[in-house]
């Protein structure tokens, strides 16, 4: 479990369930910020690596959901590969300070066009 105070590197990916097959690691940035006079959390998922193939040709179609708050966020798809770079940015506006129960959940899935989307690990 990671602070959202700041955090930056690889982690490796975790299952939810003891059975899922979960390989790889995710690298990801998160820190406080100050917009002007409000402050912010921003977030960069950079990249994942060695990730589990989860489609029938040895690839995956991985991207990035994180929780915030009871928010939800998304990176895009990055299409037949286990080593995905997004560097996308995420800035989020804080109302309150920030809490030692304020946690970012990352998971990383693998987009299916006409079945439900893969599991490929987590990371908090």
């Amino acid at each position: 479990t990671k602070s959202v105070k700041g955090v930056d590197g690889w982690f490796p990916l975790q299952p939810i369930v003891k059975d899922d097959e979960v390989q790889g690691d995710l690298e990801v940035e998160v820190k406080l910020a100050k917009k002007g006079s409000n402050m912010v959390l921003r977030v960069q998922i950079r990249q994942a690596r060695g990730l589990a193939a989860k489609d029938a040709r040895g690839t995956s179609d991985p991207f990035v959901k994180f929780v915030f708050r009871g928010q939800t966020y998304k990176t895009e798809v990055v299409k037949k590969t286990l080593f995905p770079k997004w560097f996308q940015d995420f800035t989020i506006p804080l109302s309150s300070p920030l809490t030692d129960n304020d946690m970012v959940d990352f998971i990383v899935w693998d987009w299916d066009r006409v079945s439900q989307n893969d599991f490929l690990g987590q990371s908090r």
